[in-house]
């Protein structure tokens, strides 16, 4: 059984994040400068890596450091962050049963 991580729900994401781990997931894994190439908007570098940053300070990323480099990928696949989504739901509207969510209204 896994457990549950309240603090991947999703929720704890503003707009800039979300892009950005969008990104991530879509290049499986990633440096600051690809990230800023990828992006729709043009945001500074130091604004990116902020962002990389807090993704993984909040679980959502992981990096390695390869020579001078510091490539982010996901520590979550997208399925599994949806998953702790649901769960959450359950817990707080449908005495935890996913089912329910998943069936009918509760």
């Amino acid at each position: 059984m896994r457990v549950f991580n309240e603090k991947l729900t999703g929720t704890n994401l503003g707009e800039r994040e979300r892009e950005v781990l969008r990104v991530v997931w879509s290049l499986k894994q990633a440096t600051a400068l690809q990230v800023r190439r990828a992006l729709q908007r043009s945001l500074k570098d130091s604004t990116v890596r902020t962002i990389l940053s807090r993704l993984e300070s909040k679980g959502y990323l992981a990096h390695d450091k390869i020579r001078r480099a510091f490539p982010y990928r996901s520590a979550h696949t997208p399925e599994h962050l949806a998953a702790f989504a649901v769960k959450r739901v359950a817990d707080l509207f449908c005495n935890g049963s996913v089912e329910v969510v998943l069936t009918r209204a509760c």
